[in-house]
């Protein structure tokens, strides 16, 4: 089995043959509704029923397709964060005899047969629910593109990150969320600093109808803070993924500060 990181799954491109039949995805249909026709069997029907002679009629038309050349050859497994599986594809050929034609020369074409082989990728071979003959069509399935999208805002982010100095990471781990979803939806993150004791520093979160400001020295308060968790566990605010905003999280905090700073 190979294992292919999302952020990599560039190379799949490689793999899923560019030119292909038109029609390739019927035929990897037609070839597992023919493998399993056995399926389209039900021994509980009784002979001569409407119901046994329906069954035996899609019989029929299933056991006169064309007995394809396909075979699966090896399997795929698309990993996300932590290498965790987000899924499995099997890779499939399909091989069959072609006429080629060479350039056309006085005395005509110069025709001859040549076997080819055309890749492509499936979700279950039993049922091929999924079939991929084109690389885009990777990026269709629910799975796939919601990882697509996270891997997307952890990139912005960390780009993000990279874009300031070491002193103000810590503003943005804490709103990482809120700036996560900002960048995802196109709008800009900025720390505005300011020496001039007039003005407070901030960090705003811009948006489509406002934008949010948050106070570095407000901030600082908050990254101060210690607060239990559940089985009395002492927890930094910041590095509690459970909930959803830095708000929330404060929210809770509040009332669950260590006693040392509570008193």
């Amino acid at each position: 089995m190979r294992k292919v990181d999302i952020k990599n799954i560039h190379v799949l491109a490689n793999i899923i043959s560019p030119y292909k039949p038109s029609n390739l995805e019927q035929i990897v249909r037609d070839y597992t509704r023919k493998r399993n026709i056995n399926y389209y069997h039900n021994k509980e029907y009784r002979p001569g029923s409407p119901e046994y002679l329906e069954q035996e009629k899609t019989r029929e038309e299933i056991l006169a397709l064309p007995d394809y050349d396909i075979k699966y050859i090896d399997e795929i497994e698309i990993t996300g964060k932590y290498s965790h599986k987000i899924i499995k594809l099997d890779l499939g050929v399909y091989t069959r005899v072609e006429t080629h034609k060479d350039d056309f020369y006085e005395e005509g074409y110069d025709e001859y047969e040549v076997e080819k082989q055309y890749y492509f990728l499936v979700i279950n071979t039993y049922h091929a629910h999924h079939i991929f003959t084109n690389f885009s069509e990777l990026f269709e399935h629910s799975q796939i593109y919601k990882e697509m999208v996270s891997c997307g805002n952890d990139r912005m982010f960390n780009d993000l990150i990279k874009s300031y100095k070491e002193s103000a990471h810590d503003y943005l781990y804490l709103l990482k969320k809120e700036i996560k979803l900002a960048l995802r939806e196109g709008f800009d993150i900025d720390i505005v600093s300011y020496t001039s004791p007039i003005h407070k520093s901030f960090l705003e979160i811009k948006g489509l109808n406002s934008s949010k400001k948050y106070y570095l020295n407000e901030l600082d308060e908050i990254l101060k803070i210690d607060y239990y968790w559940y089985e009395n566990r002492k927890v930094r605010f910041g590095n509690n993924y459970r909930f959803d905003s830095v708000m929330e999280e404060y929210a809770y905090a509040k009332d669950n500060l260590v006693e040392e700073q509570n008193s």
